[in-house]
């Protein structure tokens, strides 16, 4: 071998590179605290939109209810809440 120090380094350099977000994460999968808040803004704006749902079906306003259910089950689905999914499917 005629770089063994070069070879060395490069090693530490990967297992670095591969160890360090497990250190300071916990794993690889954990969202990005900008995702995070997206996804909770974006599930904030369905559950306002399946509230105004309800609030509109109760006064007679069903078509408006429909779409505000409509856009509320699209966003569910986009972040992939099951539960809000079901809830904008029941209100459908």
């Amino acid at each position: 071998m005629k770089f063994p120090k070069l070879r060395l380094i490069l090693l530490v350099t990967l297992l670095t590179n591969v160890s360090l977000p497990l250190l300071l994460n916990g794993s690889f999968l954990l969202a990005s605290p900008v995702v995070a808040q997206t996804s909770e803004s974006r599930k904030a704006e369905a559950d306002r939109l399946l509230k105004q749902g309800l609030q509109q079906a109760q006064t007679s306003q069903f078509e408006a209810a429909l779409e505000s259910w409509q856009q509320a089950l699209a966003i569910y689905r986009e972040i992939e809440d099951n539960e809000g999914v079901a809830t904008s499917l029941m209100g459908l």
